[in-house]
């Protein structure tokens, strides 16, 4: 299916699913004024504007699509759920984020210049508007310069992560420390704050738990030699 004119003259329909379509024009819905719930999930949809007399519309999902500004939707002062997962977000106006009537919304792999990903949803189930809320609630409140950083080394055992995190406090090489095991943090005191060093030890054992501590924004160095590259246990 790639045309909706067909659907033009129901104007009485509630709910419409045409979700893995062709479509890319949804100006046949703009008559559709008692519509409550539309998807159009992974069709070609780019453009929103047709939805914005839809002033019955309590829940959309255009997950997957070209969808690239929500400023259509602001007028929609019925609308509960949104889900916008997998979308490049280019225009998010903050008064939609705001509107108490807004209770689930939706944001999986989704990228919106203007927010961080951590406020993001997490998962395909993951209401992200508290967060998102919140976030610009900080917002208001000032902002101040960051005086600590995490910095994660990461690459295989006896590549010289610990010597790198030597060098990084000051400190000569030293060839009588032994390769790390588990992880070693340390920090390090700079006139703009402190770097809170995290050493991953490489050996094979332990890459599947790094993951476990990479969960927050962080400079991740990662440490890399030729010479040792080639080694039996890499």
């Amino acid at each position: 299916m790639s045309d909706l004119s067909p659907l033009a003259a129901l104007t009485a329909l509630q709910s419409l699913f045409f979700a893995h379509t062709q479509v890319s024009d949804l100006s046949p819905l703009a008559t559709l004024t008692a519509l409550q719930w539309l998807s159009c999930a992974d069709s070609h949809v780019s453009d929103l504007a047709p939805l914005s007399t839809l002033t019955s519309l309590q829940s959309l999902s255009f997950t997957q699509t070209q969808v690239s500004d929500l400023a259509p939707l602001a007028t929609l002062s019925t609308l509960e759920k949104l889900d916008i997962s997998l979308c490049q977000i280019q225009h998010f106006p903050p008064a939609l984020i705001s509107r108490l009537g807004l209770k689930d919304l939706k944001a999986y792999y989704t990228t919106i210049p203007q927010f961080p990903p951590e406020v993001l949803s997490q998962s395909h189930y993951d209401n992200c508007l508290p967060r998102l809320r919140a976030h610009l609630r900080d917002l208001e409140s000032g902002s101040a310069p960051i005086a600590s950083a995490k910095l994660m080394l990461l690459g295989n055992g006896t590549v010289g992560k610990t010597q790198l995190c030597r060098r990084l406090r000051s400190l000569e090489f030293d060839s009588s420390i032994p390769s790390t095991h588990g992880v070693q943090v340390q920090t390090i005191t700079h006139p703009q704050g402190e770097w809170h060093v995290w050493d991953f030890g490489g050996q094979d054992i332990y890459h599947s738990t790094h993951a476990l501590f990479m969960r927050t924004r962080a400079v991740f160095v990662l440490v890399w030699s030729p010479v040792s590259e080639g080694a039996g246990t890499h």
